[in-house]
């Protein structure tokens, strides 16, 4: 090859040198060994320093340094270091203003013109630096929060634990440093091992990504610990299980609450039983001599009438009537008991409230009313009346409201009115009674209560009757509402809504 071929090739791989060389991003350098003298500075050196060519050209690299010394030092250790690179992760160098930033170094070493030189390449990595120190501090507080936080943490492998925070450690008695070498099936009581195990075996085959449960841990001294747990599995970028982060809260306390309050649903359930076998036995052992008492008084009073005094003949209705008062009374508390207990079963069906429940009461107690003499009205605008409710518990509503208005009221008249108003049923009991005072009506409802109190009471009555109809309208979701005054007498009014 002639020598104007080799010198064409030689001003070729400079100008692809330079271009090159202007081409990096970074600051390059290129440095004399013997003195640190800049012998080149791409454009990247410009922007990251301030400085332009001609004040390049002029400057050493001790000069862009925050740290001459370590710089001129390691600067006249290169010579021995030919034919091999360096890199130095952290440097801080200085801008034109002052300003000091850190930088990466990585450099070559080669000799150019028989004299040492360094291509040196500078990273600014203030950036880097910054995102670096706010991930350690958000690490930091991660790890503040995941050590103090009051509910147990734990970080495990499929094999055992990686880490937990000291409240995990604390629940279950042990340091954190024992934990370390025990596996969860070691800390879980045993009977609920079967089921954590379940519970694994779904989370690992995708089924579930997280899970929660009830679980009971052995604690170390060697007593139940209940926990509410709760785990999520982290898997690989692959997909591939990695690592359990599980929570557990201690609720032993909760649950100790928990099991005396079945123990006490039990013993009442038990006392309520008791009571309601010792009531139905008294209701028997009651109900029995009074009907054989009735029975045989009505036939005494048959085979005696007209033999005997008038005096004497009006004991038997007197009687009669003291034994349906007795048999009333049993019924209303038993069936007080029966609501509260819990044991009364409503059966909710469609009856025709005018024909099956209003009518057959106003025909049963016409008699009563008159024999009084008040009058009973009963009133309608339609005939054709169905709600959906439980037939015996309306019937006893009624049954009571139309015996309170005759019981109570010494003159005038009681009015049963039935009336439909679109798609709702509205049936009132008004009476010219007695009345009821604004100071009782607050406790109208409550069972045993009477307004008159005592053997100088005008009026029979356990104080039963409208403690009933209030749990009865209740129970048939029927709105129920009283208006009285004092001497002028008492409105129930009672609301079946949403009726088609």
């Amino acid at each position: 090859m002639s020598k104007k071929s080799d010198l064409g090739l030689l001003k070729n791989s400079e100008k692809l040198y330079s271009k090159l060389f202007e081409s990096v991003t970074d600051a390059l350098f290129l440095i004399r060994n013997a003195d640190g003298t800049i012998l080149k500075a791409n454009e990247g050196v410009e922007k990251m320093y301030g400085y332009n060519q001609e004040e390049l050209a002029t400057l050493k690299n001790t000069d862009l340094s925050a740290e001459p010394e370590k710089t001129e030092k390691a600067t006249k250790s290169f010579d021995n270091l030919l034919d091999h690179s360096i890199k130095i992760p952290i440097r801080y160098h200085k801008k034109k203003n002052g300003t000091i930033f850190p930088v990466e170094i990585t450099g070559q070493f080669f000799i150019l013109d028989n004299s040492p030189v360094h291509l040196i390449t500078i990273k600014d990595i203030s950036s880097r630096l910054k995102n670096e120190e706010a991930l350690k501090q958000t690490q930091e507080k991660f790890r503040e929060v995941f050590m103090n936080a009051t509910v147990g943490i734990s970080i495990t492998s499929i094999d055992g634990f990686m880490e937990m925070n000291n409240a995990y450690a604390d629940i279950l008695g042990y340091t954190k440093e024992e934990l370390l070498n025990k596996n969860w099936r070691e800390l879980t009581y045993p009977n609920d091992i079967p089921y954590n195990e379940e519970i694994v075996k779904e989370v690992l085959a995708g089924r579930k990504t997280r899970a929660r449960w009830e679980k009971r841990f052995l604690h170390k001294d060697g007593h139940i610990v209940w926990a509410d747990i709760s785990t999520v599995l982290q898997r690989d970028k692959e997909g591939n299980p990695y690592v359990f982060i599980t929570t557990i809260n201690d609720i032993t306390k909760q649950k100790e609450i928990q099991i005396e309050l079945m123990k006490a649903k039990e013993i009442a359930e038990k006392s309520d039983l008791i009571k309601t076998e010792f009531l139905n036995q008294m209701s028997h052992e009651i109900r029995t001599p009074i009907n054989v008492i009735l029975s045989s008084v009505n036939l005494i009073g048959e085979v005696v009438q007209g033999k005997l005094d008038k005096e004497y003949e009006d004991l038997f209705p007197c009687v009669e009537n003291a034994s349906k008062r007795i048999i009333r009374t049993i019924d209303s508390i038993l069936n007080m008991s029966e609501l509260q207990s819990g044991l009364y079963e409503p059966t909710l069906k469609e009856i025709n409230l005018d024909t099956l429940v209003i009518d057959p009461l106003y025909t049963e107690y016409k008699r009563s009313a008159e024999a009084k003499g008040i009058r009973l009205i009963y009133s309608k605008n339609c005939s054709d009346v169905i709600v959906n409710v439980d037939e015996y518990s309306i019937i006893q509503v009624f049954a009571n409201l139309i015996d309170n208005a005759i019981k109570y009221t010494l003159k005038g008249f009681v009015q049963i009115s039935l009336e439909k108003q679109d798609h709702d049923v509205l049936v009132e009991i008004k009476d010219t009674g007695i009345g009821i005072s604004d100071e009782f009506l607050p406790l109208l409802f409550s069972p045993f209560h009477q307004e008159e109190q005592g053997y100088t009471r005008g009026f029979e009555g356990n104080g039963l009757g409208l403690a009933l109809v209030k749990r009865y309208c209740h129970i048939n979701n029927a709105v129920l509402d009283v208006k009285s005054k004092k001497h002028e007498g008492t409105t129930f009014r009672i609301l079946f809504k949403g009726i088609d």
